[in-house]
C-alpha cells in the first residue's frame, strides 16, 4: 500500500474589517412638527453629519490616527462593493426619553451605489413640549432592502417607530444557511450589504447649528459599521506536491442565529470615534435560536491550489497588520474561496476541512480562535496548505 504524508496546517485570523462608513447629513426635515410652514426658523435645529464608506477615524487601543489610514487589524472592503450606500435611513430621538418614545424626526433616501463620501442635512425642532432639546441619539440604517425588516414592519410607518422597536427589530431570511446547508449570501447583494449604527448624547450646542451653514461648521463623522459577518479560505501547496485537494467544507451547526438584530449595541459619541468593537450583545440562548443546519461549502480542486516554494511563509506573523496579509495572499495569487456573508454570531467559529491524497481521504478540525468570533464588521479567514503528498 502507498503511503502519503501531509501536513496540512490551518490558520486563523480575526480581522476586524474596515467597512467604517461615515454618513454626511445635512437638511432633513422631521416626521410632523417640521412640515408646518408657521414654524419660526429660530425653532429649527441643523446638524450635518459625514458619511464616507470607506474612511476610518480611530483604532481599537484609542490611538489617533489620520481618517482612511487602515489600523493594524483593519483591512479594506474587498470587493468595494461591500462598503456601497444604495440607500439611507436615519432616525432622531431626543436623548433621556424612554424606550417607547417616538423619533422627532426621520429622513430616508435612494441613492445610486455611494462608494465614498455622501452629504444630507438633518433637521428638527430645537424646542419638543416646550423645553429645549439639549442632547439627540441617532440610529442610521444603509441598505436595509437586503434585509426583511420591511415586510416586519409593514404595519408601522417607519417615522413613527419607536427606540424599543428599532433596538429589537432582526432580520431572519438573509445572510443564512439554506436548507441544503449552502450559505445564502456568497457575494454582495445588488442593494448592498446592511450597514448600521447607533450612537447616543449628541450635544446640540456644540454640534448643531440654527442655520444650515452654522451646523457646516460643527458637522461630526459617525462610522458605520456592517450588520454581518465575512467569512473565506484561503489554499496552498509546496512546489512539486500533487494529487491533494479540498474536497468539502463544514462549518458546525447551532453557531449562526436564527435572526440578528439589525442595529448594534448604542455607544456614546465620541469626537475620534471607533467602529471596531461595536457590535450587539443581546444575544442569549435563551431568546435568540441557532440555526442547527452544518453549513456546506465546496472543496478546491488542485489547480486551483495554488503552488508555492514555502507554504508556511503565509502564515500570520505578530509584525504583519491585516492588509499585510491579505496583500500577500493576492501577491502570490493564492486566492480565496468559499466566501460568504453571514449574520453575526457570538460563538466560536467551527468546523471540519475534508481533503484527499491521492484516493485517501483525509479530514482536520479548524476552529476561530477567543476573540475570533463572528460578530458583525468582522473579516475572519482560514489559511490551510499541503507540505507533502503525492
Amino acid at each position: 500500500m502507498t503511503s502519503y504524508k501531509t501536513t496540512l496546517t490551518k490558520m486563523t485570523r480575526q480581522i476586524c474589517t474596515a467597512l467604517a462608513a461615515l454618513l454626511m447629513v445635512g437638511a432633513m426635515a422631521s416626521c410632523s412638527e417640521n412640515e408646518n410652514t408657521e414654524t419660526a426658523l429660530s425653532d429649527n435645529a441643523y446638524l450635518s453629519l459625514s458619511f464616507s464608506s470607506q474612511s476610518v477615524n480611530g483604532t481599537r487601543a484609542g490611538e489617533s490616527r489620520s481618517e482612511g489610514v487602515l489600523a493594524d487589524n483593519e483591512s479594506k472592503a474587498d470587493p468595494n462593493s461591500e462598503s456601497d450606500i444604495h440607500s439611507i435611513k436615519v432616525w432622531v430621538f431626543q436623548s433621556g426619553t424612554n424606550e417607547d418614545a417616538n423619533p422627532i424626526a426621520y429622513k430616508e433616501e435612494a441613492l445610486k451605489d455611494i462608494n465614498g463620501s455622501y452629504n444630507l442635512q438633518l433637521r428638527f425642532l430645537r424646542k419638543i413640549a416646550g423645553k429645549e432639546v439639549e442632547n439627540i441619539d441617532l440610529y442610521i440604517l444603509a441598505n436595509s432592502e437586503s434585509t426583511n425588516i420591511q415586510d416586519k414592519l409593514s404595519s408601522k410607518d417607519f417615522c413613527s417607530i419607536t427606540r424599543k422597536e428599532l433596538q429589537n427589530i432582526c432580520f431572519d431570511t438573509t445572510f443564512g444557511i439554506q436548507e441544503n446547508g449552502e450559505p445564502q449570501n456568497t457575494e454582495v447583494p445588488a442593494t448592498g450589504l446592511p450597514i448600521s449604527r447607533a450612537i447616543t448624547n449628541i450635544s446640540v450646542e456644540n454640534h448643531v447649528g440654527t442655520t444650515e451653514a452654522e451646523a457646516k461648521t460643527k458637522g461630526i463623522k459617525i462610522p458605520l459599521v456592517r450588520a454581518v459577518s465575512k467569512l473565506h479560505f484561503y489554499f496552498a501547496r509546496k512546489t512539486g506536491t500533487e494529487n491533494v485537494k479540498v474536497t468539502s467544507i463544514e462549518v458546525e451547526g447551532n453557531t449562526i442565529p436564527t435572526a440578528s438584530y439589525i442595529f448594534p449595541d448604542e455607544t456614546e459619541y465620541k469626537e475620534n470615534d471607533d467602529n471596531q468593537v461595536v457590535t450587539s450583545n443581546k444575544y442569549d440562548v435563551n431568546s435568540i435560536g441557532y440555526v442547527s443546519t452544518v453549513l456546506k461549502l465546496n472543496g478546491v480542486e488542485t489547480d486551483n491550489i495554488k503552488e508555492v516554494e514555502d507554504p508556511e511563509k503565509f502564515k500570520k506573523n505578530e509584525t504583519q497588520t491585516a492588509q499585510d496579509y491579505l496583500d500577500a495572499f493576492k501577491k502570490a495569487g493564492i486566492a480565496s474561496h468559499n466566501l460568504c456573508y453571514l449574520r453575526e454570531t457570538t460563538k466560536a467559529i467551527k468546523g471540519k476541512i475534508h481533503y484527499s491524497l491521492g484516493t485517501e481521504e483525509k479530514s482536520v478540525d479548524f476552529s476561530i480562535p477567543t476573540g475570533g468570533k463572528a460578530i458583525r464588521n468582522r473579516e475572519l479567514v482560514v489559511y490551510g496548505y499541503f507540505l507533502n503528498g503525492q
